[in-house]
């Protein structure tokens, strides 16, 4: 026969048993819906984020359509107060005024500086010496001689100028005489020709020939005097006289 005792107390560990099962299963379902709910609530969350963030760009895009598209950018017209827009025209334009009053100024300086630098380079060669400064030399004078060996003819005389002076424009005046001839011969002009301009630190050669002397004889003495006179034709200033003999 069994034992009531027995019976009971398989009964209770039976239902603790039981009970135990049933807390577990709980848990486990609680645990279960938990975890789903979670899942479901994050995904919403994003959506409902993700949406926000269209909704106000949207917004922004609609209420201010002059904004620049960058939105963290500052809108040209309403963010900024209309005092502030004038007081930065007001100062550009200031600035353009001041850069065109630069501009100006460095213009007129460097124009006085090249004026002063040429008065300056004027005033060096007017304060130049010519004589010093400028070389004249016979190079050949080629004429004809008589049976008794004195000269007769002339056919050239080339000549050679080494200008360290200045720019100008010379003029010649030749003459060629013996030492008994009277004024008349020694003041006839043989020959007057303008050179045309020398520059400065320049060699020049120039050759007169026969058919350029109003005049190419002698006077049959066994010696003769060549003179050039030699001029500015800028002004008609004598500059220096040269002279060579022949016999």
């Amino acid at each position: 026969m069994a034992n009531p005792f027995d019976d009971a107390l398989n009964k209770d560990k039976a239902n603790m048993t039981k009970e135990t099962e049933q807390r577990k299963e709980g848990q486990r379902k609680d645990k279960d819906e938990l975890r789903v709910s979670f899942s479901i609530n994050k995904r919403m969350l994003e959506r409902a984020l993700f949406i926000i963030i269209i909704i106000g760009l949207a917004i922004l895009v609609v209420a201010n359509p002059f904004c620049e598209s960058n939105i963290f950018n500052r809108c040209s017209n309403e963010a900024v107060p209309k005092s502030d827009l004038l007081e930065e025209e007001k100062t550009q334009t200031t600035e353009e005024v001041d850069a065109s009053k630069e501009t100006v100024e460095e213009k007129e300086t460097a124009e006085e500086e090249e004026t002063v630098e040429e008065e300056e380079t004027a005033e060096e060669e007017v304060e130049k010496l010519f004589k010093g400064n400028f070389d004249f030399t016979f190079e050949d004078i080629d004429y004809e001689e008589n049976d008794d060996g004195d000269p007769s003819k002339m056919n050239s005389i080339t000549i050679s100028i080494i200008n360290s002076w200045k720019e100008f424009n010379p003029r010649m005046e030749v003459y060629w005489y013996d030492i008994s001839a009277d004024n008349s011969i020694k003041d006839m002009v043989r020959l007057n020709k303008v050179l045309g301009r020398v520059k400065t630190g320049r060699k020049y050669t120039f050759t007169l020939r026969e058919p350029e002397f109003s005049s190419r004889f002698f006077l049959f003495e066994s010696q003769e005097t060549i003179k050039i006179k030699l001029y500015n034709n800028d002004n008609d200033l004598l500059m220096d006289t040269y002279t060579t003999t022949i016999s």
